[in-house]
């Protein structure tokens, strides 16, 4: 898997791609995946395995990272969720630069948020 690896139970970015059913188009998703309870939901049926939920960021035909455009038009999704509103030029530009070369077209991608922190991309 590409990108920045997420610390067991960090809260994280990950995106993967589909293919088309029926005719419809492939394409790709990105989602937030973190925990209920700040790293601290468990499954009881599984002691010790966290318990991921899920909320979309981005989805569709036209969501790639393996060009510059895609990065940013992924960036800008998961920077206005993490930031909670539409991120500055600078703000886009520090992701271009720090996370962006890790994010390679046609692999998974997967983006610790405390990656997002450490580059200064804070809420």
């Amino acid at each position: 898997m590409s990108t920045h690896e997420p610390e067991q139970s960090e809260p994280y970015y990950g995106g993967d791609f589909y293919e088309g059913s029926y005719g419809g188009e492939s394409g790709a998703n990105v989602q937030y995946f973190y925990t209920e309870d700040d790293g601290y939901s468990y499954d009881p049926d599984a002691p010790g395995d966290v318990e991921w939920l899920t909320k979309p960021v981005v989805s569709g035909p036209d969501v790639d990272w393996s060009d510059d455009a895609g990065k940013r038009r992924v960036g800008e999704a998961i920077l206005s969720h993490h930031l909670g509103r539409a991120p500055t030029d600078d703000e886009m530009d520090l992701f271009v630069e720090e996370v962006g070369p890790s994010l390679e077209g046609g692999v998974p991608l997967t983006i610790g948020v405390s990656v997002l922190d450490d580059v200064g991309l804070r809420r």
